[in-house]
Order: C-alpha cells, then structure tokens, then sequence
C-alpha cells in the first residue's frame, strides 16, 4: 500500500508537471525571443513521455490490483543453481526506472522556466487608479522568492489596523506550514478497501486541516471588510482564501482521480467541481469590489461569494471524512 501511494502522488505530481510545462511552452511561442520555445520543447516533451508512461504503468498496476504474487519476483536463493530466463521489466520496474530519470529532466525544466519568468508569465496590465497596483491577476503564476514574499506581507502587517495584525500572522503562518507536504502514515487496523483506505484517510486528514485554515482566512477576511480597509489590505487577505481554497479543490481532483469506489468518486468531484466555480466567482467578484470601492454593492457581493466558499468547503470535508469513515470490507 506504501508503494501504491507513492505511485498516486508521483502520478498526480507528474501529470501536474507536465500540464504546466504545456502552459509554459505555448507562452513561450509567443514570446519575442523564439529561443525560448526551441530550448524548451525537449525539456517539456520529456516530461510527456515520462507522464505517459507513468499513467501506462499505473493503470497496468491497478487492472492487476497491485497483486504481491504478481508483482514479485524469485529471490537470490530461489534463482541460485537455476537457468532463469530473464524475465522483461514489467510495469513496476518501468515504473521505477522512470522515477529514478525523472530528477535530472523536472530539474532542468524548473529551472530553465524560472529563471525565464518574467519573459514566460506577464502581468496583466492594471487599470488607471490608486488601486491599479493592487490589483494583481490571480491567473498570474508568480515566482517569488521568499524574500519578495516576506517584504510583502511586512507591508501588509504594517497598513493594518493594530487589531487585525494579529490574525494576519495566524494566516501568514498557517501559509507557510501549508506549503510543506506531508507524507502519508501506513494504514493501521482493519482496511476499509485495499485500494482505497490508506488514500482516502490521509486525504480526509488534509482536508480537515485546509478546511481549517480557510476558516481562519474568512474570519480575517471579513474583518478587514468590517472595518471598512482599502482594496489593497482585503485583496491581500483573499489570496489566503484562495490558496486555502485552491488546495481543497486540488485534494478534490486527487482523490477522484485515485481512490475506486464510484460513489466516492462521484461525490467528491461534485463537491470540488462546486468549490472550483465559486472560487472563481470569489476572484471576479473580490477584483471588481477593488475596482469599485467603496461601492456597497460590489463589496456584499464579494462578501456573499466568500460565504459560499466556506459552506462549499465543508461539503467537501464532510463528503471526504465520511468516506474515510466508511464500514471495513473483510478480505
């Protein structure tokens, strides 16, 4: 099962990878140096050739149920004295070996499309107004560094009201513990599914966590909208928002793509496919409040949206924990 969920995350990761490194290509093509695209095309086909075969190999593994008696092969003892005929790498072994090339090319592809960002990824241009600057494309994919980052959020702290202060740290941090991914802990006891237990318990437990932080970023949030603060303090609370959101929905996805049991699947892709929408609802909505403030309208709307994220949110969480607290199947 350890290795089963090894090979979930190294398959969502890649694929993730990949897709990105597609974005990356295609505004490369359209970028004034023609250079970018032509170094970037191997490294990003690569990474295609790599995700394709990882999916091969995954879907092979699951249609054989990760079957132990399968999968392993005669030991040294067994083999010793016998005319073995070797036997092809089967789909674990590709497996393994793509897993151990992968290194070398998602470094190259990371550094070459970092060290070209401000030429890949533009800003959209901002509105006249004093609140133009503030206003930053969510869409945007930004390469700070943690510098850049740490000198954002000081002047953030700095333009706020000292009562507020406080849970901007609260969200600062929960941030940045956030950005550290955890691995998943074997299983223990009786398994509700040998394809599902292990994976849906440890994305249950992730979503309690998220959940909580994004209730953490609304409650800060709409205490900057309570006390009345400029666009350029909310639009910095509703990135964490975002984030926080963002990461159920990507939990959402995962577990859809990874976990067997169809009711489960159906019931956690509704519930992040709705988080998805409102998420994107809250971005339009949060940008047009900046625009118009101090327009009471525009601002209830944003309101309102962030609401609905929260209530979203925990469909989604209770969806994932009941699941994972589903009756054990006896083997």
């Amino acid at each position: 099962m350890d290795i089963k969920l090894a090979v979930v995350r190294l398959r969502t990761s890649l694929h993730d990878l990949a897709e990105f490194g597609e974005g990356s290509l295609g505004n490369a093509a359209k970028a004034p140096d023609k250079g970018l695209a032509v170094k970037l095309r191997p490294l990003i086909k690569a990474l295609r050739d790599a995700d394709r075969l990882v999916q091969e190999a995954a879907a092979t593994l699951d249609s054989l149920e990760w079957s132990v008696d399968t999968l392993s092969h005669p030991d040294d003892e067994q083999a010793e004295g016998k005319q073995m005929t070797p036997q092809p790498p089967d789909a674990l072994d590709q497996l393994v070996a793509c897993a151990r090339a992968l290194t070398e090319d998602v470094r190259q592809t990371a550094s070459f499309i970092q060290g070209n960002s401000t030429l890949l990824f533009k800003r959209a241009s901002t509105p006249p107004g004093n609140n133009g600057e503030w206003l930053e494309d969510y869409d945007y994919v930004n390469l700070e560094s943690r510098e850049s980052v740490a000198q954002q959020h000081a002047e953030i702290r700095d333009a706020l009201p000292a009562e507020l202060r406080k849970s901007y740290d609260v969200l600062v941090k929960e941030a940045e513990s956030a950005a550290v991914i955890s691995e998943p802990k074997a299983a223990s006891g009786d398994e509700l599914d040998p394809n599902d237990r292990q994976v849906l318990t440890f994305y249950a437990a992730q979503t309690v966590t998220y959940t909580t932080h994004l209730t953490h970023a609304i409650d800060a949030f709409l205490q900057t909208v309570e006390h009345n603060q400029p666009p350029k303090v909310f639009l910095a609370h509703s990135k964490f928002v975002v984030l926080s959101a963002h990461r159920l929905v990507h939990i959402g996805d995962t577990v859809h793509r990874n976990v067997m049991r169809p009711e489960v699947r159906a019931r956690v892709l509704q519930c992040a496919n709705a988080l998805s929408e409102a998420l994107a609802a809250t971005v339009h909505k949060t940008k047009k409040a900046a625009l118009q403030f101090p327009s009471v309208t525009a601002v209830q709307e944003m309101v309102d949206s962030v609401v609905d994220i929260s209530h979203l949110a925990r469909d989604l969480k209770l969806s994932m924990v009941q699941a994972a607290q589903q009756p054990s199947v006896v083997q």
